[in-house]
């Protein structure tokens, strides 16, 4: 994990960040429909450099600065840690659910 850490920093959830930065959209968010509604090529869509080409310009035509993704990105130790908190509290729910029955 921590030559993991090294390299990826965060992740971002595009949906989030999306719909904060577009809030008057109705539309579907899907990367394919963003894309044909910027007119941005969707021939390699679902292809690892496609997406990435497909959604840097869909970034691009919405304007969206990076320091507003990196605002909702979460980094990994966040992630981590928040993974612990749900399987801590499902193991003690499964632990009390146990002593009730």
């Amino acid at each position: 994990m921590d030559d993991f850490m090294t390299v990826v920093k965060g992740f971002a959830d595009s949906l989030e960040f999306l719909r904060l930065a577009l809030p008057d959209r109705k539309e579907s968010f899907r990367w394919t429909v963003l894309a044909e509604h910027f007119h941005i090529n969707t021939t390699d869509a679902h292809d690892a450099i496609g997406d990435v080409r497909m959604s840097e310009g869909v970034i691009k035509a919405t304007g969206i600065e990076e320091k507003f993704i990196l605002r909702h990105t979460k980094t990994v130790a966040a992630i981590v840690q928040r993974e612990k908190v749900i399987k801590k509290y499902f193991t003690d729910l499964l632990i009390f659910s146990e002593i009730l029955t």
